[in-house]
């Protein structure tokens, strides 16, 4: 017996009326929603190009020389904390 569960992965609208994209009620059972859709082939994917901010303007990482690809490898991010403690 398939139980009642909307599909985790669907929008909430579908989830409202109980049933995911392709009305199945089991929620990892789904082949129409984004996040089990089978991923592109070789031959179906397209090149990304990756721009990135270089002395104030922005630039496409494939045009940089040697030594540019060597710095923006050793970049380090930014990485914001969860939560910020303020002072009372």
């Amino acid at each position: 017996m398939i139980p009642d569960i909307p599909c985790a992965h669907c929008p909430p609208t579908l989830a409202e009326h109980g049933r995911c994209q392709i009305g199945r009620l089991v929620p990892h059972d789904c082949a129409g929603c984004a996040a089990y859709r089978p991923a592109f082939r070789t031959e179906e994917r397209t090149r990304c190009e990756v721009w990135t901010r270089v002395m104030g303007y922005h630039r496409p990482i494939s045009h940089f020389n040697g030594g540019k690809r060597a710095e923006h490898a050793q970049r380090r991010y930014f990485k914001e904390a969860s939560h910020v403690r303020r002072k009372a």
